[in-house]
């Protein structure tokens, strides 16, 4: 499934010609068996349009070869076919991506991928962290709505037997203060130094080997995501999650925990349960995005931008902080090189493109924010608006 990242890196590619397809695909019966037929009348359609733009009939053919081969791949269709898919081909270029069911059908040859009709896919993917912790052991992951995988550029602490070997085998264990450099490397407290198994009864030797433990979690934690803005979700028992709460300094510490054994849960399991925890945060950092440009506008400010051709414009010298679009809207265009050189047409031209499409594109690699709003919800009577950032 494609993520933010994936698709800031699709926009950055630079293809041409590019060829965009998405499919959605129907439950099994008689319209599944005739989405193989509709893959292949969209390749064949894209191979017609890449020859219009001048591409000579054996290079179409050989761009388009890959949607083609799917629509006969009678392994794909019974293993794999689900949801809906993605297709990003150009010149020695060929991406294949699984998408959930509300994809919208659409094919696109231009002078780069098309990255619209995923939009509203990532309208609520905000990305957010995972600690999910046991006795045995802590994960750290890094998720959005559709994807999660697991931070491996940290070392986390062995679980609580690893502490229990150490005072069961070792007179003192000697150790590292908390404010030592370096992600990954966790601190043994003083304290432990003085324990062993002859100076402490059992549940009192075990309840402090388990603190012991989750400190070096929490040390670990604290260092690797200061800083960093992402909404961060524990998934943990409720006796792990109660102590980790206390050792944890993290303004980002989502106030609700996940309460479950997370050596029991699928990791994707634990990304979807988040992701439900935080989709109103998600919501309402739109809402309160789509206030603050009301806001502008009502105050005259020039911040506020209502006119396409400025905030089209705008996208691609990196004055755009937030644009908003309607889902499903167009504007068509060709854009010139030189700053303020843009046509727009009432109906597509021979040659021009989406330029909603274009300054989505260009808000994402400027480091912009994206909002896709339904249909009717932008009350400024058209059909794109932005926050300028000056």
């Amino acid at each position: 499934m494609l993520g933010l990242e994936e698709v800031k890196a699709l926009a950055a590619e630079s293809v041409s010609p590019a060829v965009s397809i998405f499919l959605p695909f129907h439950p099994r019966g008689p319209k599944f068996r005739q989405d193989r037929s509709r893959l292949r009348n969209l390749a064949q359609e894209a191979e017609r349009r890449l020859v219009e733009r001048g591409c000579r009939p054996v290079v179409a053919r050989e761009i388009v070869r890959p949607a083609v081969d799917l629509a006969g791949d009678a392994n794909f269709w019974r293993d794999e076919a689900n949801g809906g898919v993605a297709m990003f081909l150009g010149p020695d270029q060929a991406r294949r991506y699984g998408m959930p069911e509300d994809v919208r059908e659409e094919l696109t040859v231009g002078d780069h991928f098309s990255i619209k009709p995923l939009l509203p896919l990532l309208a609520d993917d905000g990305a957010f962290f995972i600690i999910a912790s046991s006795s045995a052991g802590t994960r750290l992951a890094a998720a959005s709505r559709w994807r999660v995988r697991d931070i491996e550029d940290v070392r986390m602490p062995p679980g609580v037997q690893a502490v229990v070997g150490e005072t069961e085998y070792q007179d003192t264990v000697l150790g590292h203060p908390v404010s030592r450099p370096g992600i990954g490397v966790w601190p043994t407290h003083q304290g432990m130094g003085k324990v062993s198994n002859a100076g402490e009864a059992p549940e009192e030797l075990r309840r402090t080997e388990f603190i012991e433990y989750l400190n070096r979690v929490g040390a670990v934690v604290n260092q690797y995501f200061s800083g960093k803005p992402e909404p961060v979700v524990l998934v943990a028992l409720p006796e792990i999650a109660g102590h980790l709460r206390a050792i944890i300094r993290l303004k980002t510490l989502v106030p609700e925990s996940l309460d479950s054994n997370p050596d029991t849960v699928p990791l994707e399991e634990q990304r979807d349960r988040a992701y439900e925890l935080l989709r109103p945060t998600f919501a309402a950092g739109r809402q309160q995005a789509l206030d603050h440009f009301y806001t502008l506008l009502g105050n005259g400010s020039a911040k506020a931008g209502t006119q396409p051709l400025d905030i089209i414009d705008g996208t691609r010298w990196g004055r755009v902080d937030t644009l908003f679009i309607e889902e499903g809207a167009r504007i068509w265009g060709r854009v010139g090189d030189e700053p303020g050189n843009l046509d727009i047409h009432e109906s597509p031209m021979p040659q021009d493109e989406d330029l909603i499409d274009r300054a989505a594109i260009e808000t994402m690699l400027h480091g912009g924010t994206v909002v896709v709003l339904a249909p009717g919800q932008l009350r400024v009577n058209r059909p794109i608006a932005a926050i300028f950032r000056w």
